[in-house]
């Protein structure tokens, strides 16, 4: 669990890196999505579209043991200026406790209970992070308050 943990933090930073790499080739700020930093279509050259920064797996929210749900920033002058970044145990428990928070400025926070999902993440974080059960054991995960 630590290991998937560390890892969680390390695939943060990749797309922090993929993300600014991002910005100062396409110029539009931003992506809007994971997707848009995955790789092309065979045979077709990188673009806005599919940057080819990040890898297929990757640019569809998982990897390891852990899910990554990308927020976007609200688009100004149809440039995105802000993202968050959501690293959330894909079995919460079993597979990480921690739940991992970045944001476009590089700043980084892990908790472990739900709060670390809140106040920017939508009502859909929280049902996917809790696969539609109750989930008050499932968050608390045996550790405190």
């Amino acid at each position: 669990m630590v290991a998937s943990q560390a890892a969680a933090e390390v695939t943060l930073r990749d797309i922090q890196v993929a993300e600014a790499t991002y910005a100062s080739t396409y110029g539009y700020g931003y992506s809007t999505s994971l997707a848009e930093l995955g790789p092309p279509p065979p045979h077709t050259l990188a673009s806005s579209a599919a940057a080819g920064l990040l890898d297929s797996s990757l640019a569809s929210g998982r990897n390891g043991a852990y899910r990554f749900i990308y927020l976007p920033g609200p688009e100004v002058n149809g440039k995105v200026l802000t993202y968050t970044i959501k690293a959330v145990p894909s079995q919460p428990c079993v597979s990480g406790t921690a739940y991992y928070s970045l944001n476009a400025n590089g700043e980084t926070t892990a908790q472990n209970l739900l709060s670390s999902l809140q106040p920017e993440t939508p009502a859909q974080v929280l049902a996917y992070v809790l696969g539609g059960g109750s989930g008050a054991q499932m968050l608390n995960c045996g550790v405190g308050p």
